[in-house]
């Protein structure tokens, strides 16, 4: 990565969105988001793009508190999280009727899966007000629908115990009031050759949860 020009941030202030390093290359970005990472922040956004590490750690940034403290929340308005990420696109939705689009990419084991369920969870907890009981279907089937699709589709490899063998979309129809009425699930490309013969060190699928 070439230097940029960026603002004028000093080099050593520890920045919430990259773009705002004093100098923007390869070893400014990583110091930051390593400093960020030792102080347990582990989101850290490049403009519109979140960039999530992860920390192989519980921690405590997920419960109905950080929810309430995201909802109807403007993304500028809180510190780099998941759940801002979500609010914007749900936002979107709703207020403008405009389609959202999420894309979750990264190594294998940099933590895309359960990225894909907090963004669900929230979505799940910021809809349905009206307690509708139709609604409140969809939401559990759509939630739900994970461990189905880790059952059959993730296995143990060299570098992550639980890697998803395969790609997934989510899609998500919302109604006028802004409720999930409607899911889909697509999925494609799993890794067929698991599925009759096992390499070193690694497990093939679906037989070890039908047992």
């Amino acid at each position: 990565m070439a230097p940029l020009s960026g603002h004028d941030a000093p080099q050593d202030r520890v920045v919430e969105d990259l773009v705002l390093l004093k100098t923007i290359d390869m070893p400014s970005v990583i110091q930051n988001l390593q400093k960020r990472y030792d102080a347990r922040r582990i989101y850290t956004y490049i403009g519109e793009t979140l960039v999530a590490v992860n920390p192989y750690q519980t921690l405590n940034i997920y419960d109905d508190e950080y929810i309430k403290r995201h909802k109807s929340r403007e993304i500028f308005e809180v510190s780099p999280h998941v759940y801002a990420l979500a609010e914007a696109a749900y936002r979107n939705v709703k207020r403008f009727g405009r389609n959202s689009y999420i894309v979750i990419t990264g190594e294998s084991g940099s933590g895309k899966t359960e990225t894909c369920k907090l963004i669900m969870r929230y979505i799940a907890a910021v809809t349905n007000e009206k307690r509708k009981t139709d609604i409140k279907l969809v939401k559990d089937t759509l939630m739900m629908s994970n461990c189905i699709l880790e059952s059959f589709g993730c296995a143990k490899t060299n570098r992550n115990d639980n890697s998803s063998r395969f790609g997934k979309v989510f899609e998500i129809v919302f109604d006028i009031d802004g409720d999930p009425f409607r899911g889909f699930i697509y999925s494609y490309l799993l890794e067929k050759p698991r599925v009759v013969r096992q390499q070193s060190g690694k497990e093939i699928f679906i037989f070890s949860t039908i047992c």
